[in-house]
């Protein structure tokens, strides 16, 4: 382990069987940061603690996440905990004690500090899955410790309520609902969010987690573009969605989103008729390894049934599904109500289509 200290700004160097780290931590910065981990969504957070702090940080960890992550996120809690008390010196100017409040969205969360030299934990944040992209929740409470035990500080942390979208679905009883308007009786319409919940998994959401109308994963953009993907873009189709009727291919619609879905060769049959027609799983559209019964139905489904999914597309760094159709199940990512002329068109073809009760 080495250190070294300038004004408000520290170099630590941790270095054991499992982990190699490298963090230098300056306070009185603006925010930049340039962090190097092989925990891509830790990496972000990481990033995220930087930016909304105005402390510069730059991070190169390197562990042995093919074993585990806890080392990595463990001893980076410990570096930066360690570069956060060596920068402080001898806390000349500032207040003992400091409180923030931040909503985001359904949740709020609050945390208090006491640089008071006792170091202490007490971290209130219930996790309702195992995992988010692949990053393992669990490790949270672990970085947070290495982290307030060697900036010696008390640290309290609380969730006071927060619910990801399927969560807040199952808590108000509507997934039931939901469930029996997605059956193939009736036109339905999904928007953003709307759209990406009728995935089998996402990583927004954690594995696992989804209506699963649709076969395929819903993944973060990668990196290179800037996130969210948020203003006009074009959308590519073939003339055989019912919503782009009249709606020339090319035009342009209005995105606000950071994942986006990795969409199955075509989709699971509906339990009524009128709905979906054929099974398939892309070897791509879930995590881990394919089961016996993925593997079968991809056996059984070589080719995809072409007439049960229609696609629209979109490039953003990437060529995704900007749209889809599924018997009556139609679907955006981007939002026709903020798309002027062509918004109001598609949402009009909509209207057409549940009149007619196509």
């Amino acid at each position: 382990m080495s250190a070294e200290t300038t004004g408000r700004q520290a170099r630590v160097e941790r270095k054991t069987k499992e982990t190699e780290i490298t963090l230098h931590l300056n306070l009185d910065g603006a925010g930049a940061s340039k962090v190097q981990t092989p925990i891509p969504f830790f990496s972000h957070m990481l990033e995220a603690w930087s930016k909304h702090g105005l402390m510069d940080l730059t991070v190169d960890a390197q562990g042995d996440v093919e074993v585990d992550q806890h080392h990595t996120v463990e001893d980076v809690g410990i570096v930066l905990g360690q570069a956060l008390r060596q920068a402080l010196g001898e806390k000349k100017g500032i207040v003992r004690y400091g409180t923030a409040s931040i909503p985001m969205d359904e949740a709020l969360i609050s945390a208090a500090v006491d640089l008071s030299g006792r170091p202490f934990l007490v971290f209130s944040v219930p996790v309702a899955r195992a995992r988010v992209s692949n990053f393992d929740l669990d490790l949270l409470q672990e970085f947070f410790r290495a982290f307030a035990f060697n900036a010696e500080m008390t640290l309290h942390v609380t969730m006071h309520y927060g619910h990801d979208a399927m969560s807040n679905l199952d808590r108000l009883g509507l997934l039931p609902a939901l469930r029996r308007a997605l059956d193939g009786r009736r036109p339905f319409l999904g928007i953003c969010l709307g759209y990406q919940l009728l995935f089998s998994t996402s990583e927004e959401f954690g594995e696992g987690c989804g209506l699963d109308v649709v076969p395929g994963a819903v993944r973060r953009l990668p990196a290179g573009q800037k996130i969210p993907h948020m203003g006009w873009n074009r959308v590519e189709h073939a003339g055989d969605l019912a919503l782009f009727d009249g709606i020339a291919s090319g035009a342009r619609f209005y995105f606000v989103h950071s994942y986006y879905p990795v969409v199955a060769g075509t989709v699971r049959p509906a339990l009524t008729e009128g709905g979906l027609t054929q099974e398939r799983v892309a070897p791509d559209a879930r995590s881990g390894a394919p089961d016996a019964r993925s593997a079968a139905l991809d056996a059984r489904s070589a080719a995809p049934d072409v007439g049960s999914l229609r696609v629209a597309w979109c490039e953003y760094g990437i060529r995704f599904a900007a749209a889809i159709e599924v018997g009556r199940i139609h679907a955006t990512q981007f939002h026709p109500e903020k798309s002027q002329g062509w918004g109001i068109h598609m949402l009009e073809n909509f209207a057409a289509i549940v009149k007619d009760g196509r």
